[in-house]
């Protein structure tokens, strides 16, 4: 008779956290190479054509859709080390809560300057 593991870690999300974690990747290294070229071959010289760069609609859409998966990214990449690694259920639960907070916090805080920076 075989017996069934109780605790299966990440295991029981497997293929959509994987997708959901591949295609974020994709997304995070695409607009850091695009940025970084835009930077690189048409530098930004004083506050006035930062302002102007960031208050394109599409620039303002890519970095939150930036801050989005960074934070979906993150969430999923250090749930899924948690599971598999801290078998205590206080520690777990412990470090889950603390990484939501600090990753609610992140968004907040990335939100109020997507925010702010169509306001100025």
């Amino acid at each position: 008779m075989v017996s069934r593991n109780q605790y299966s870690g990440s295991t029981r999300k497997g293929l959509g956290e994987w997708i959901v974690q591949r295609v974020s990747a994709l997304y995070l290294a695409g607009c850091v190479v695009a940025f970084g070229v835009r930077l690189t071959f048409w530098p930004i010289d004083d506050f006035y054509e930062w302002h102007e760069w960031w208050s394109d609609g599409a620039v303002r859409v890519a970095a939150a859709l930036f801050l989005f998966a960074v934070v979906l990214h993150a969430w999923i990449g250090m749930r899924s080390v948690f599971l598999d690694y801290l078998n205590p259920f206080w520690l777990r639960f412990t470090m889950s809560t603390l990484t939501a907070v600090s990753l609610v916090a992140l968004f907040v805080w990335g939100s109020y300057l997507l925010a702010l920076g169509g306001l100025r």
